[in-house]
């Protein structure tokens, strides 16, 4: 055998086995790498979401994993009935049913309820809260008091950013929902002040008088 033919045949090998490699590292990388970054509710958990995160690509196959809610001990499973329809890297959103034609919101990814989930998710009210996706091993724990409730605001893990997982890093801001497609939006569900109201209605029948007179 020639020294050209040797050389061939030596880098035929070494392409074969670095696609080898990387369809492994592909195959290996197809859900665990998914993070829990920020989660929504409502003051009454009629509105909620569950924003994950993915920096990698190819963790596409979540399909049969899950993703709990415990709140207090009381533990609801959201179910992934499908693998991801579109690429990764990016964000990954799971709401309630409807959520998607709010003002402001996007279209998630998924519903609860296509995942088995019947009424709310979580309960804001809840003392603890704990969000893991079983396919990473990955939690988001924080106290139901550290939730906002404004119907404005949520909870976000800035430490959910890549891989490894940064140190916890939970703070409250505008609530900002992102789907696997890139789109981003925010709904803003603040119920006005009833006292404001109530102020209202108090100074017609004084305008009134004054008229009068």
């Amino acid at each position: 055998m020639t020294t050209s033919s040797q050389r061939f045949y030596l880098a035929t090998f070494i392409a074969v086995c670095i696609a080898f490699g990387a369809a492994m590292r592909s195959a290996e990388a197809a859900f665990h790498l998914w993070q829990v970054k920020e989660v929504f509710s409502n003051a009454d958990g009629s509105v909620q979401f569950v924003e994950m995160f993915d920096s990698f690509g190819g963790e596409t196959s979540v399909n049969g994993f899950s993703l709990t809610a415990n709140s207090d001990g009381n533990i609801k499973t959201f179910t992934f009935p499908g693998n991801l329809a579109n690429p990764t890297p990016g964000s990954l959103l799971l709401a309630t049913t409807g959520f998607g034609s709010l003002p402001g919101a996007v279209t998630p990814d998924f519903t609860f309820s296509q995942g088995g989930v019947s009424g709310m998710f979580f309960n804001p009210n809840a003392t603890n809260l704990t969000f893991t996706f079983n396919g990473s091993g990955d939690s988001m724990a924080f106290t139901g008091a550290s939730l906002p409730k404004n119907g404005i605001n949520s909870l976000t893990d800035a430490g959910a950013t890549g891989f490894p997982p940064g140190v916890p890093n939970i703070s409250a801001g505008v609530n900002s929902p992102t789907n696997l497609l890139g789109n981003s939006g925010s709904v803003n569900l603040a119920v006005p002040e009833p006292i404001a109201g109530m102020l209202l209605l108090m100074a017609v029948p004084a305008i009134s008088m004054r008229r009068r007179r």
